[in-house]
């Protein structure tokens, strides 16, 4: 790999490495050592032994791959003609060829059997030498042409090898996406994409990008125009739309949010939670990842940046003094989550509406009021009183299934879902019931899925049996008993 993690989780390039230095891999954050060889290639290579698939991923996702998806499609890619730019002093284009399988690789060395490539336009030529499977100089520089015709040489007998270098590619029939994969700046021709670093747009025409997308460069290659780009943090519906577009390209997210989850009360204004108690508990999903952990990065009021590993879910974080913290996830895209502690939580001087959501107030301002969330644990139905005074409030009853979004005024939206209850459960009456066929009652997905798996726990194989024979259904005696 030529990239890493330094002891701080920033990202550190291979020709800035030190040895005896601390570092982790982007991937899978476990260690890696700085290398220099004596052929004067820097890298990092993991500590402890890792499978080739393992290693080819993180290879693949150092390089700018993010979910698992595309990894696959990258593996499928590479077994055809693509194009690669090359950007040195002066950019240029270069034909990329796929790679022998390690097995022909084997067979031509034993063999001798070497073979070459002809590119008819320009009656390049490339050695079968060169797309050996261990081989980085599969390519050759090429000037832009609308197609290219590849032959093989005649003595060629393989049809495997025949299929992968006889045909004609045309690369250039609408604009082209490149982006760096595992140490080369290639084409993309998948569908479905994700973008964390600059990418690069060929293009016959000039194009009209949208906000989301800033150029860094532009400039003429032949007669086409190349344009470096990069993206803001968080693209719009309309970014979107124009790859498809433009590009033909599904822009996947690869982007993480934070939801404040507890406390329940506190103050939002201008970006900015304010929170009086020291516990949090935050709501961390990701998109577009492939791995289950990343690295949550916390500043803390006095300048002072910790990390800590995080899985997607819910998490609890410590606020251990007053001021305010910025919270981010260090290899993601995403806006960052502000929160202040304070030492008492005030009212603004205006008249904004306070709501109560399960005996507690939620207090915020109406100006700056966006977004979505989490009520994971709430006593059923769910009531709030809102208004600009408790004796104008009026009462609003959500009566909710298992999981239900309420839209409440101003903006506001919490999604609901409802809670598991506490049943004791008598295993003898129970069965008893199925055995004499007593009457039974549809009843929710959940509460049937958290009964059968108390059932399983306890071994208790017979009554096991009988409820999976009645799918989401339970005897109506027993839900009467409980008020389920």
């Amino acid at each position: 790999m030529f990239v890493a993690l330094d002891q701080n989780y920033r990202l550190v390039e291979a020709k800035q490495g030190m040895e005896r230095a601390i570092y982790y891999c982007p991937c899978c954050l476990e260690s890696v050592h700085f290398v220099r060889s004596q052929k004067k290639v820097w890298y990092f290579r993991h500590n402890k032994a890792v499978g080739e698939n393992e290693r080819e991923e993180c290879e693949l996702y150092s390089s700018g791959l993010s979910i698992s998806n595309e990894i696959d499609l990258e593996e499928q890619s590479n077994g055809n003609l693509r194009l690669q730019l090359h950007t040195g002093e002066k950019k240029h284009l270069s034909l990329l060829f796929p790679k022998l399988t390690k097995e022909q690789t084997i067979r031509q060395e034993n063999m001798g059997s070497y073979f070459n490539v002809t590119l008819e336009e320009t009656k390049q030529q490339i050695s079968s030498v060169h797309l050996m499977n261990h081989s980085e100089t599969n390519f050759l520089p090429v000037r832009l042409c609308d197609s290219y015709t590849v032959t093989i040489s005649e003595n060629v007998k393989d049809s495997a090898i025949k299929k992968v270098y006889q045909g004609v590619y045309y690369p250039l029939q609408k604009p082209v996406f490149f982006k760096p994969i595992a140490g080369r700046i290639i084409h993309i021709p998948y569908e479905n994409i994700t973008i964390q670093d600059e990418f690069y747009i060929l293009s016959r025409e000039p194009l009209f990008f949208p906000q989301d997308i800033n150029v860094l460069e532009k400039e003429t290659l032949d007669t086409f125009i190349l344009y470096k780009c990069v993206m803001d943090d968080v693209y719009s519906i309309d970014c979107i739309s124009w790859f498809k577009r433009i590009l033909g390209k599904n822009l996947l997210p690869s982007s993480y949010h934070i939801d404040v989850i507890q406390p329940v009360k506190f103050i939002q204004g201008a970006g900015l939670f304010q929170v009086q108690q020291t516990n949090l508990m935050l709501n961390i999903s990701f998109n577009g990842k492939h791995k289950n952990q990343e690295i949550l990065k916390i500043k803390h009021p006095n300048g002072q940046i910790t990390h800590q590993k995080v899985a997607p879910g819910i998490i609890k974080l410590q606020l251990p003094q007053q001021g305010i913290y910025q919270l981010s996830i260090a290899l993601l895209r995403g806006a960052i989550l502000t929160i202040k502690r304070v030492e008492k939580l005030t009212i603004p001087e205006m008249n904004s509406p306070s709501w109560i959501i399960n005996n507690q107030e939620v207090i915020f301002r109406l100006n700056d009021l966006k977004g979505e969330r989490f009520v994971t644990k709430s006593d059923y139905p769910l009531n709030y009183y809102n208004g600009s005074t408790k004796g104008q409030s009026k009462e609003t009853v959500f009566d909710f299934k298992d999981e239900m979004i309420a839209t409440i005024p101003y903006l506001w939206t919490i999604r609901l879902r409802k809670p598991i209850q506490e049943i004791t459960l008598d295993f003898q009456e129970l069965l008893f019931l199925y055995k004499t066929q007593a009457e039974l009652m549809k009843v929710d997905t959940l509460l049937y899925r958290s009964i059968l798996t108390k059932i399983q726990e306890s071994n208790k194989r017979q009554l096991f049996t009988f409820m999976r024979g009645y799918p989401n259904m339970l005897p109506k005696r027993f839900i009467d008993r409980w008020k389920i």
